[in-house]
């Protein structure tokens, strides 16, 4: 069933079986993890803990507050597979992008495109989105780029900065 993209169980360890979550106006913060298994950065050690710290609490304090909370994690990995076992190695992820290098479907939207910012991996990228529910469909209204941590050490130092009340 999931043949060529990876193996069963690395699909479901990514997919939380929703209730049915129902399309409302509102605000919703996204955390964008891009990574690529191929890059020093990645092998920081302190790495694995920080973004699963992060994404933790992101996840929490978004719930306290009712808020819609979004993980994205995007692998540059042009071997999906390699992408998709680096991406579990980080935490869970409510939705992914993986392959085509640093022309992913990710990294041209928020490394390029529309939130452009710096071309380094890895990266956090937290995005303030305003969504509106019209009779045509959804639409994105707004968009801002709330914070930008680039590099694994970059991202360890700040995780244990908000870890220690920063």
């Amino acid at each position: 069933m999931f043949a060529g993209l990876a193996s069963r169980t690395a699909v479901e360890r990514f997919r939380t079986p929703p209730a049915y979550v129902p399309i409302e106006d509102g605000e919703e913060l996204v955390l964008v993890f891009i990574a690529s298994s191929t890059c020093r950065g990645v092998r920081n050690p302190g790495l694995r803990t920080a973004v699963r710290r992060i994404l933790k609490d992101y996840r929490a304090l978004n719930r306290e507050r009712g808020a819609r909370f979004i993980a994205i994690g995007v692998a540059t990995d042009w071997d999906i597979r390699k992408g998709m076992r680096l991406l579990e190695h980080f935490g869970r992820f409510d939705e992914v992008l993986l392959g085509r290098g640093w022309l992913n479907s990710g990294v041209v939207k928020y490394v390029w495109g529309d939130l452009p910012g710096g071309a380094g991996i890895p990266q956090i990228v937290l995005v303030r989105r305003q969504i509106r529910v019209t009779d045509a469909g959804l639409r994105v209204m707004s968009e801002e780029v709330l914070f930008r941590k680039i590099g694994g050490q970059n991202i360890v130092n700040w995780a244990r900065a908000r870890s220690d009340g920063a």
